[in-house]
């Protein structure tokens, strides 16, 4: 039974350098690629070394059923994922169909390095490996989304740049100091995402460096109002406008107000330039006067006679 049980595990090694492999890091969503029918019947194991491994999940005609242990974070809509990975969830799994299909996929999740950086600035994101005495590995590759970004020939020192990064360099210190870490001038926002950093050897990793991932923020700039506006902005040639606008009014408002003011100084405070003459002040209360008893109806009478 033991010979049986060696020579099971030594051919599910053989089958993960051909299998699938999946990579996370710790506390992220882990999707494992179940390929399974739908209404049919699909399970998941953790291969311990054990005659009866740790079932992860099964899924019986579209319904989900989480194992022991795996309750609380696996998520039941798409049955075969971990809504947060652990650090112990790193292994060998194998995926087994009802029709006698069986898959193995490799999980590592791994610890990454967390840093940010403002749009145009220099990046610089970390990678040691120690070549010296680290076994028999060919090649350090930067990846990002499964893309290669740049591979080291560790004997040749040739540098390869995969397409899209070609400004992507290392580190000046190189195998020398065990430094792999990958630099490049500026920021851009299609930069930020997820790099993993990994040796490997006739195409199949070996090990992972050290931290084995790096998680990089692109910080994008926004336009200052202050700073004149770049050519062909439409956005920012409409906020100039309103301004100007703006602008404008306030300072046709403000001289309409002085005018304004002015005008009622003017009317309150001038005099009209005639001088009453020696008996100009008499003979206007005597008009006064007439034009006061002219209306009234029911004052004395002026037609010569008098009232007895």
């Amino acid at each position: 039974m033991n010979l049986i049980l060696q020579f099971a595990m030594i051919l599910a090694m053989i089958l993960h350098l051909d299998g699938k492999s999946v990579r996370g890091i710790v506390g992220d969503r882990v999707q494992f690629p179940v390929n399974c029918p739908m209404n049919g019947t699909a399970e998941l194991y953790l291969e311990d070394g054990t005659e009866n491994p740790p079932r992860v999940a099964a899924r019986r005609d579209g319904v989900c059923t989480p194992g022991d242990g795996f309750t609380d974070r696996l998520d039941l809509n798409s049955c075969f994922s971990f809504s947060r990975s652990l650090y112990t969830d790193s292994g060998l799994y194998e995926s087994r169909c009802g029709g006698g299909g069986r898959d193995h996929i490799q999980l590592d999740v791994v610890v990454a390095s967390e840093s940010s950086v403002s749009e145009g600035e220099p990046v610089t994101i970390r990678c040691y490996y120690k070549t010296a005495g680290g076994g028999q590995v060919e090649t350090l590759r930067w990846e990002k989304s499964g893309v290669m970004v740049l591979e080291v020939n560790l004997s040749t020192k040739e540098i390869t740049n995969g397409t899209g990064f070609e400004g992507k360099r290392l580190s000046a210190a190189g195998a020398t100091e065990g430094d792999f870490s990958l630099t490049w001038a500026q920021a851009q926002v299609q930069d930020e995402g997820d790099y993993f950093c990994s040796v490997r050897s006739q195409g199949v990793r070996r090990a992972w460096g050290d931290p084995a991932a790096a998680r990089l923020k692109v910080i994008k700039k926004d336009l200052d109002p202050t700073t004149p506006c770049p050519p062909q902005n439409r956005t920012c040639g409409g906020r100039m406008e309103t301004w100007i606008t703006v602008s404008i009014t306030a300072a046709v408002t403000s001289a309409l107000w002085a005018l304004c003011w002015f005008l009622v100084w003017w009317l309150k405070f001038r005099r009209p330039n005639v001088s009453p003459g020696p008996d100009g002040g008499r003979q206007l209360r005597d008009v006064k006067m007439g034009l006061l008893t002219n209306g009234n109806s029911a004052g004395p009478q002026t037609n010569g006679s008098s009232k007895v």
